[in-house]
């Protein structure tokens, strides 16, 4: 064969395999996280009184994702009765407690709801335990982009049942504080 044409197959190969992905730093993985509110804001649920409640498990903080595999653990200490989920993604095997892959059928940005989970409170879980999303397939949660890059899509923090101050503290919502004397107080509010 001619040496141009080898090199032209060559540069063609090379071309459809690296010229025409995009490059992975433009994907987000982001963070599938387990929320009290269907808005994901709220990380922390109490369980002091008889009564069912959700959970909500979101994709947050991403771009161009396809879909995301992990499993919802749920803590010793946490007493609450599984009732039923409902998936908010077109293409699912599996479920939360067991393990799941979602597919959302095209490439997405995120925040999405990927579902929820109802249980049955009995008032008898203990302080500062958990439900947090971990690995199914792999050690960790996992993403996928559109072009079927995996990545580490860990959750922002666990979603703590009955917290303790000193203990086991909610990382979300969390305002940082500053001392302030009275006469910068006041000085707030005059005109």
């Amino acid at each position: 064969m001619p040496r141009v044409f080898i090199v032209a197959v060559l540069f063609a190969l090379i071309t459809a395999l690296f010229g025409s992905r995009p490059v992975a730093a433009q994907y987000a993985p982001g963070n599938i996280t387990a929320f009290a509110d269907p808005t994901g804001t709220s990380c922390s649920i109490t369980d002091q009184t008889p009564g069912p409640f959700n959970v909500y498990v979101f994709h947050t903080n991403f771009g161009g994702m396809y879909g995301v595999n992990f499993r919802v653990s749920e803590s010793g200490g946490f007493h609450a009765t599984y009732l039923s989920e409902t998936l908010e993604a077109p293409g699912h095997y599996g479920d939360f407690r067991n393990g799941i892959d979602l597919v959302y059928g095209a490439c997405r940005n995120g925040p999405v709801l990927l579902g929820t989970i109802s249980y049955e409170g009995h008032g008898t879980s203990e302080s500062c335990s958990y439900l947090d999303i971990v690995g199914w397939h792999y050690p960790w949660p996992e993403t996928g982009d559109c072009i079927f890059m995996d990545y580490p899509a860990p959750p922002l923090g666990k979603l703590y049942v009955n917290p303790q101050p000193g203990l086991c503290q909610p990382w979300c919502g969390v305002v940082a504080t500053a001392p302030a004397t009275w006469g910068k107080v006041k000085a707030l509010y005059r005109d």
